[in-house]
């Protein structure tokens, strides 16, 4: 029967024995690549190819934006990314065309802010009416989104109203101003107002959707971007070269150590400024230097 159907991360024993290992922990994707088939007859087997390789690599995503209709691939950098393109060529006979990667950006806050919202609408059914206050202040880098209410204690309203509330900023913190995911954000509900014989839950949910999203306007709103730890391992005499390249894109020198006759420079640089840096490389050090690079953390947006 083979293991056709096994991914990453499965685990294989006798079923009189049963073991559970934990699954490998994986990173969320980096960066994305539109990518199409040549014509029609090959998009069916670009669409298998991709959920193959999906089921095969945990790092590797993709999906359709439903904006553009495009089918993107994301990956954990430009070199993943070309080799899946290359193995759909090779293992699957796909010709497909790849657009430019573009950086996965994520979004926070720096600061800490408020927004007020009044949501009205007089409907022919029942009005609706909701009134929501918010504060949002940023957390510690990688500890992700907390959701809580310090509502007054005289405030009497029902629990579906509060609920309601709560799931407009959940539904709103999906994405910050610029339309990516928000991450590392503190949201508090801090105040909720409906009027009688008017829809409160609607009103409520939609005021405080909008509340947020003033708060978060005025918490000094802020890209993330990935930072990538590169380490280069490169001949003595290229050192200052090596080093000098990885400041120009903004990088910062970690450590400077040795491996056997080798120099190895470890790094952290944002990876928008690594594409083309495999080329670079080989160019400044003759080919006679390696690199490899891996995910280390969402940070701001550097200069």
């Amino acid at each position: 029967a083979g293991l056709k159907d096994a991914t990453t991360g499965d685990t294989l024993c006798d079923p009189k024995s049963p073991i559970l290992l934990e699954r490998i922990d994986t990173y969320e994707p980096v960066i994305s690549q539109a990518i199409e088939a040549e014509n029609a007859a090959a998009k069916e087997r670009l669409d298998f190819a991709l959920q193959k390789m999906t089921e095969e690599d945990p790092t590797f995503h993709t999906h359709d934006d439903p904006e553009t209709g495009q089918t993107l691939i994301r990956g954990m950098g430009e070199l993943h990314l070309e080799i899946i393109v290359d193995r759909m060529k090779r293992e699957y006979g796909v010709q497909a065309r790849a657009g430019k990667p573009q950086v996965v950006y994520r979004e926070t806050v720096l600061g800490e802010g408020e927004g007020h919202a009044v949501f009205e609408r007089d409907m022919k059914e029942q009005p609706i009416y909701g009134e929501a206050t918010s504060r949002v202040k940023s957390r510690a880098r990688g500890t992700g989104m907390e959701f809580k209410r310090d509502l007054p204690a005289m405030t009497l309203l029902p629990d579906a109203v509060i609920a309601a509330a709560m799931q407009g900023l959940k539904d709103a913190a999906s994405s910050g101003p610029d339309g990516y995911p928000l991450e590392d954000v503190e949201v508090t509900l801090t105040g909720v107002a409906i009027r009688e014989g008017a829809n409160g839950e609607i009103g409520s949910r939609a005021a405080a959707a909008e509340s947020f999203r003033r708060a978060v306007a005025n918490a000094h709103p802020s890209r993330l971007e990935p930072l990538m730890a590169v380490e280069v391992t490169v001949d003595d005499e290229f050192l200052g070269t090596v080093i000098g390249d990885l400041n120009q894109r903004r990088g910062h020198v970690q450590d400077v150590g040795s491996r056997g006759v080798k120099r190895v420079v470890q790094a952290h640089v944002a990876l928008r400024n690594m594409f083309g840096y495999s080329t670079r490389l080989r160019s400044l050090t003759e080919g006679r230097a390696t690199f490899s690079m891996t995910f280390h953390a969402y940070d701001t947006l550097q200069g």
